[in-house]
């Protein structure tokens, strides 16, 4: 057995774990507030603003289809269709609840290299992506935390400093250090990354962040159903970057499906400031039902001829095989 394949096969272990110690902590608190659980019974009011909610979740997977989109022209790939692009992450996106949180990326890149764009141009779609992804989710957290007094006195002023220093110096040195390594040993990469600027991803980021936006203002919808009251304006920040927190955590670790168990803990350990254990298990539990409807949604869409509504069909003469005339080769 090669090191790397050990150090996957650790990976996949440690990740499973965590997974599974998650699913326990879930379980274990489902169990010791049943009563309050089962007791909670949405009208039909609450169900129609549950399927708003999906819809809206359905609509902010068109958001990372369209930044994946530009990453694939941005990344040096020749008349990317917009609809078959549409349609393939839309199939390709139920890939990540399978265990091992690589399905998606592995079965886009397939229908991708179906689709005729090059294994390269694949590839740094989806290492741009999950940085652009990263790189958002994690400014989403900062920023909650400096505009919020939501847990903040737990944590010391600076403690952050140094995080945030920290970060943006590790930021410098990989900008410095990684274009070198890639000049040196995939020399490739770096000729189709010669003329692309990082400033051109400001749009993709922009999408990107739109689609936290409205996750984490779906978290605040579905705390709203749960506690049937209003969730006060002021915690409007801390739960958006607590839903950005949750999605970092469940994309990092290896072997949990789309972070199943793992973002529901650290939703329901941040949820404790306007919800008790038992609501905060409920509010992360519907909200898993309502970002997998959405999916499915999603990929509903991506069957039949939805895309194409409302466009110009043929006329008869060019439908016809041997009708109009020829362009001249």
């Amino acid at each position: 057995m090669t090191t790397q394949h050990r150090a996957r096969r650790w990976a996949w272990v440690t990740g499973t774990l965590v997974t599974t110690l998650s699913l326990g902590f879930i379980a274990a608190l489902l169990w010791s507030q049943r009563e309050t659980i089962l007791s909670y019974r949405p009208g039909l009011s609450d169900i129609l603003i549950l399927l708003v909610g999906s819809l809206s979740y359905a609509g902010a997977g068109l958001l990372l289809i369209s930044a994946w989109h530009s990453l694939l022209t941005w990344s040096g790939e020749k008349d990317v269709d917009r609809k078959v692009a549409r349609r393939i992450y839309a199939r390709t996106q139920l890939g990540k609840y399978v265990p091992g949180n690589v399905v998606q990326f592995l079965s886009r890149h397939l229908a991708g290299r179906g689709a005729g764009w090059s294994h390269l141009g694949m590839l740094l779609s989806t290492i741009f992506e999950l940085l652009s992804l990263l790189c958002v989710a994690a400014a989403f957290v900062i920023a909650g935390l400096l505009v919020t007094s939501v847990h903040i006195s737990a944590i010391r002023p600076p403690v952050l400093i140094a995080v945030l220093v920290g970060l943006v110096g590790l930021g410098f040195l990989v900008l410095r250090i990684v274009p070198q390594l890639v000049m040196r040993y995939w020399p490739e990469v770096a000729t189709r990354l010669a003329n692309r600027r990082i400033s051109s991803l400001w749009p993709v980021a922009a999408l990107h962040a739109g689609f936290f936006l409205i996750g984490g203002l779906l978290l605040v919808l579905v705390s709203y159903v749960v506690l049937g009251r209003p969730v006060a304006l002021s915690y409007w920040p801390a739960l958006i970057s607590l839903f950005a927190a949750g999605w970092i955590v469940g994309a990092v670790t290896p072997g949990a499906p789309s972070g199943l168990g793992v973002r529901e803990t650290v939703l329901v350990l941040g949820l404790a400031t306007v919800a008790s254990a038992a609501e905060a298990v409920v509010i992360a539990a519907l909200l898993r039902v309502l970002t997998v409807l959405g999916d499915v949604l999603l990929y509903l869409f991506s069957l039949g001829k939805v895309w194409e509504f409302g466009q110009k069909a043929p006329d008869a003469e060019t439908a016809r095989p041997n009708g109009g005339h020829q362009r001249r080769r």
